[in-house]
């Protein structure tokens, strides 16, 4: 089928450099089956946020991205800064995931294999869902699938930072160089919705999808368009202490402790008294962060999935 107005965009380092070896693949793939559209490449962090931006600007209404959560991410935030100049555009966003944690299909119920991705692009079936905006001093973006703040948030920054490891082995050895320099316990103030509380924490995630960090389940019942935001505070705890939590994370059994907090809400805000790492969809927002807000986006995107 026909995708109206379509522009195809990889990332060749996605995966480790496995969207580069796939996309003459992926595109002949969708043009025999039909699907017209130009291509682009994305080489540089950040690079397909303008590229797509000015993609929408032009008039393309099908944006299909073909990478992991991060270059994801980059293509919201393109489609968000377009809009922002006019609301009325109306766009859909179709993804190959590439990726090498490929979080937010999981809960998009997206296929992980490029061909079964490229099917279910060529039925052109769409739903709306939710996204989210973030707020720190230095400047405002979008994220799809969750904010990770914390200890968390340093693990998946020392993930991305591993160039030549493959896998969601990366994670494992973030997790475990964290635990060896010792888990920070950050004395927070955050709002819910506008309630005010305190507490001290090991990480906060506040989420739209249900995974991050490539197998973490971090909060298994949400959903992508139910109009909220899921979020997790665990506890202040130490190397030994984390190390439980950390397992619970993985099979999703986290909720069942006692001090760990869930809820769900419209609107965040936190504030640390100590800088801590924040990553949005897997990306670095800020390594020294010391107070952000959310907001959720109802419906604010056409999905084909």
């Amino acid at each position: 089928m026909q995708l109206k107005d379509a522009k195809l965009f990889i990332n060749p380092a996605s995966g480790r450099w496995r969207g580069k070896k796939l996309a003459n693949k992926i595109y002949d793939y969708l043009d025999k089956h039909g699907f017209k559209t130009d291509l682009s490449y994305s080489n540089s962090t950040g690079g397909m946020i303008d590229l797509v931006k000015q993609a929408v600007i032009n008039g393309h209404q099908t944006i299909i991205v073909a990478g992991g959560d991060g270059t994801i991410n980059e293509a919201i935030n393109g489609i968000m800064l377009a809009k922002e100049n006019n609301n009325d555009l109306n766009v859909s966003l179709g993804i190959i995931p590439l990726g090498t944690g490929n979080d937010f299909i999981k809960a998009a119920k997206i296929p992980k294999h490029w061909r079964d991705a490229c099917d279910r692009l060529l039925s052109n079936k769409t739903q709306k869902i939710d996204l989210a905006k973030v707020t720190t001093k230095n400047k405002s973006s979008y994220f799809i699938n969750n904010i990770g703040s914390g200890f968390d948030a340093g693990i998946g920054i020392t993930a991305s930072r591993m160039p030549i490891i493959k896998g969601k082995i990366v994670y494992i050895i973030g997790l475990i160089w964290h635990l060896i320099k010792g888990v920070p316990n950050p004395e927070i103030e955050y709002s819910i919705d506008g309630v005010n509380h305190k507490s001290a924490m090991t990480l906060t995630a506040v989420t739209n999808g249900t995974t991050y960090g490539g197998s973490f389940n971090i909060a298994p019942q949400a959903s992508i368009n139910d109009g909220f935001l899921d979020v997790i505070i665990a506890p202040a705890l130490g190397r030994i202490t984390a190390i439980p939590l950390l397992v619970r994370l993985l099979f999703g059994t986290h909720l069942k402790r006692k001090d760990v907090v869930h809820t769900q809400c419209k609107e965040f805000h936190l504030k640390s008294d100590i800088p801590i790492p924040v990553i949005a969809d897997g990306e670095i927002i800020d390594e020294a962060c010391l107070e952000y807000s959310i907001q959720i986006l109802e419906q604010e995107l056409n999905l084909i999935c």
